[in-house]
């Protein structure tokens, strides 16, 4: 079991990835400092030259560290003062779309009133349409009725009228003669006088009786 653990906790190791540069720095942080140069002398090794050169050489490791940290978190904030401009510049678009919707909408709601009134015109107009070809109707049928009663008076005026008068007789007498038929055929006589119409025919010929 501890040699699984083991292996397991190698395993999470290698696949956590390392930057080289930091890796040598650490490895010499760590490792101790060898000056071949000046020999270690016996004594207190603190106050020796070995450890002001160790104690020097881990100030500048902390230094590279401090530099490489401060270059990371600088790159961080650039990168986050990019993504606060795009998202200005999105906050723009999105407020200049919301005007163009609200513009849209408007114009939509003019071109529906619009549309209505235009609507409301068409009905307006079909409804004289439909009164004027009643109009037509009934001009037409009046048309109809005058040109019958055209005809008809022009059928009256082909009629025409002869009173006789006999004379030594008052107009007042009835004769018999007078009720009698004409032999004519379309020959009417009146009552008291002897008046006989006939309709005119070809080469306007009157037929005309008279009664002694």
């Amino acid at each position: 079991m501890a040699d699984t653990g083991v292996k397991k906790e190698h395993a999470v190791l290698e696949e956590v990835p390392y930057d080289d540069d930091e890796v040598a720095l650490v490895a010499a942080a760590t490792e101790p400092a060898v000056d071949d140069k000046i020999p270690a002398e016996e004594g207190d090794p603190a106050s020796g030259p070995g450890a002001r050169s160790e104690a020097q050489t881990n100030g500048v490791l902390v230094l590279s560290l401090l530099d490489k940290i401060i270059g990371v978190v600088d790159q961080i904030q650039h990168t986050q003062n990019g993504l606060e401009a795009r998202q200005e510049a999105m906050e723009k678009s999105v407020l200049n779309i919301q005007g163009e919707l609200a513009k849209l909408s408007k114009n939509h709601v003019g071109t529906t009133d619009t549309v209505n009134k235009m609507l409301e015109k068409v009905r307006k107009v079909s409804v004289n349409v439909k009164t004027v070809r009643s109009n037509l109707e009934k001009q037409a049928g009046q048309i109809k009725k005058l040109e019958s009663n055209e005809n008809e008076l022009l059928k009256r005026r082909n009629f025409k009228v002869l009173l006789y008068q006999l004379p030594g007789r008052s107009s007042n007498e009835v004769s018999p003669e007078n009720t009698a038929e004409c032999d004519v055929p379309g020959c009417v006589r009146d009552g008291r006088l002897p008046r006989c119409t006939v309709p005119e025919r070809s080469g306007r010929q009157n037929h005309s009786t008279a009664v002694w």
